[in-house]
């Protein structure tokens, strides 16, 4: 019983972590009242940029685990080369900034809690993790 709660928490965390990364974007996007820069198919660029989110914070969150800032360094430098001809116009670069901040920040932030939850109440494999990332010391 107990195991079943502990990986329904483990679950939770990581909806935290992808999906309410989506809401805290969405919220700090619009506290900064920058505005959504116009595309066409506008429904399916949205759709991408909440999958593209969602695999961010998840490399971020993996980067972080493993200490392995080569990581951390990829996903930013996808995320502008993919962006690269859209910043020219300063709404544009100021919504993807703010965007990218927001996310890496709900990643980092989520990988603490997630860590200490493990550490804490957790079955402790964030540890073993890292140990299979770094290898025989």
């Amino acid at each position: 019983m107990i195991a079943s709660l502990l990986v329904l928490a483990y679950a939770v965390l990581l909806v935290f972590l992808t999906v309410g990364g989506n809401e805290f974007c969405k919220l700090v996007l619009k506290m900064s009242a920058t505005k959504t820069p116009p595309e066409t198919g506008e429904k399916v660029s949205l759709r991408a940029g909440r999958t593209i989110g969602i695999l961010e914070r998840l490399l971020v969150f993996l980067g972080l685990i493993a200490s392995s800032w080569e990581i951390l360094a990829a996903v930013i430098a996808l995320k502008t080369v993919a962006r690269y001809a859209k910043l020219d116009d300063q709404n544009n670069a100021e919504y993807f900034l703010i965007g990218s901040l927001a996310s890496i920040l709900w990643a980092a932030a989520m990988t603490g809690l997630i860590v200490l939850f493990d550490r804490t109440w957790g079955f402790g494999v964030l540890v073993d993790l890292v140990g299979l990332f770094n290898g025989p010391r």
